[in-house]
């Protein structure tokens, strides 16, 4: 063959099979211009021919079956569209038969599958909303139940049920709240009534200010706010005169003026019976008077105990009291100078006891000489110092009966010298002697008698002298 002849048998081959394919796809005008361009190359062939015949057939049976087709399609999407989603399932379903290539049947027929889905499960839920709404509403759970008719009716907002129970309890509900307004009223008024018996004027304002509000078109509550207003109107004025009173009784108090401020407590009761405050600070006053009586009792009886040990010069003993007296009121002016003044006592003792002693330890000293003139005129001045001291007293009184025998004993030596100088100036020089030895024996240290007695015998021996020649 030439190269010419196989050229076009090349080209009428690849003709038919792009026929052939396009057929087979269904797609008819395709294939109708390829076996069309089969039969140019090759007039007369029977296979494109033949073919060409088959299109046209088949091209008419698609032609009718596009408009069976659209017409099931078009009834479909109005099923649809109108929400009888199970006769739309049946239409699509046919529709895909006539086209099973079609894609938009398929898809419709998922989409109503899901929506079935979810009316199945919306029905459900609806369902159990509309059990549990009518099992709340019969335990009377009136907001609960309104709340699951709610969800239904959000579920299903066609159906008149749960609107209708919903609306039922609105109804209800609103006869509850007026019986429960009445009740609340009801109980306002009455404890407005039972604080106001009480004259608790504030507490009963308010119940009735609670009831005016709650029925405002009641005229019994405004008629007891007047009542009550011009009930505190008149409080106000014996309020003020309380307080002035109270503010006068807590200035009294604050200053420790306790006897004003009871009374005026007491006038403040009187003004407001049964005040707290008052009562209280009433209590509080008697008991610190109480107190300062039993404190000035015992400060009275300390001031006693230490003015009689001042004036008895206990000055210790006095000053114990006095202390303990300005431990209980330390404010109080007599015991701290009656302190200052035993002070100043108890150093005047102490210096009198430095001057005491020395005179003692001089007297002392005095006597152990024998000087007792002036050892007795110091223990009197010890004495003068110290009346109350045993040891200068003692002293004296030794001494006094030192000087006595000392007297005696100057007498009995005295009378002695008397008459041995008498003897002497007689010339009777033997009892002179005899009396001035005796003398001597009196007090040994006297010079005179020995003289005397020294003379004699030299006169004595000279005599001697003189009758021996």
């Amino acid at each position: 063959k030439t190269a010419a002849e196989l050229k076009l048998k090349q080209e009428y081959e690849d003709a038919l099979a792009k026929g052939d394919e396009a057929y087979m796809n269904r797609d008819f005008t395709m294939a109708r211009i390829h076996y069309g361009e089969a039969l140019k190359l090759k007039p007369g062939e029977s296979y494109p021919t033949s073919m060409l015949e088959r299109v046209s057939a088949s091209s008419k049976q698609a032609q009718n079956q596009q408009q069976l087709y659209e017409q099931t399609i078009t009834g479909a999407d109005r099923l649809m569209n109108s929400g009888d989603h199970q006769g739309a399932l049946s239409a699509y379903e046919s529709a895909a038969k006539l086209q099973p290539d079609e894609k938009y049947p398929q898809q419709q027929i998922e989409k109503i599958h899901g929506l079935l889905q979810q009316k199945e499960h919306l029905e459900k839920d609806y369902q159990r909303a509309i059990a549990e709404g009518d099992r709340l509403l019969a335990s009377e759970n009136w907001i609960e139940a309104r709340s699951e008719f709610q969800q239904a009716n959000n579920l299903k907002p066609a159906e008149a049920y749960p609107r209708q129970k919903i609306e039922e309890i609105a109804q209800t509900l609103l006869a509850l709240k007026e019986a429960e307004r009445d009740k609340s009223y009801r109980e306002s008024l009455n404890e407005g009534e039972r604080l106001l018996a009480e004259e608790n004027l504030l507490e009963a304002l308010h119940a009735f200010e609670e009831a005016r509000q709650l029925k405002p078109e009641e005229t019994r509550p405004a008629e007891r706010i007047k009542e009550i207003n011009n009930l505190l109107a008149d409080q106000q004025a014996l309020l003020e005169a309380y307080n002035q009173t109270i503010a006068a009784a807590d200035q009294h108090f604050s200053t420790h003026n306790y006897q004003a401020a009871k009374e005026a407590y007491d006038r403040a009761l009187d003004l407001r019976k049964g005040d707290d405050y008052a009562t209280a600070q009433i209590s509080k006053t008697e008991s610190i008077l109480r107190e300062l009586k039993l404190r000035e009792d015992e400060y009275q009886g300390l001031i006693e105990a230490g003015d009689l040990s001042f004036s008895k010069n206990l000055w210790n003993e006095a000053k114990q009291n006095y202390l303990s007296a300005s431990q209980i009121f330390p404010d109080r002016e007599h015991p701290k100078n009656k302190l200052k003044e035993i002070e100043n006592q108890l150093n005047e003792l102490r210096s009198m006891e430095e001057l005491y002693v020395g005179l003692i330890t001089d007297a002392d000293a005095r006597y152990a000489a024998t000087d007792y003139e002036e050892a007795a005129a110091g223990y009197r001045q010890a004495l003068e110092l110290k009346p109350q001291e045993i040891h200068p007293r003692q002293q004296l009184a030794i001494i006094e009966q030192v000087l006595k025998e000392k007297a005696a004993q100057q007498q009995a030596y005295q009378n002695e010298i008397d008459r041995a100088d008498e003897f002497y100036e007689g010339g009777n020089y033997q009892e002179a002697l005899s009396a001035y030895a005796a003398a001597i024996k009196i007090i040994p240290d006297k010079q005179h008698p020995t003289d005397r007695m020294l003379r004699i015998n030299k006169i004595l021996e000279d005599r001697k002298s003189l009758e021996e020649n």
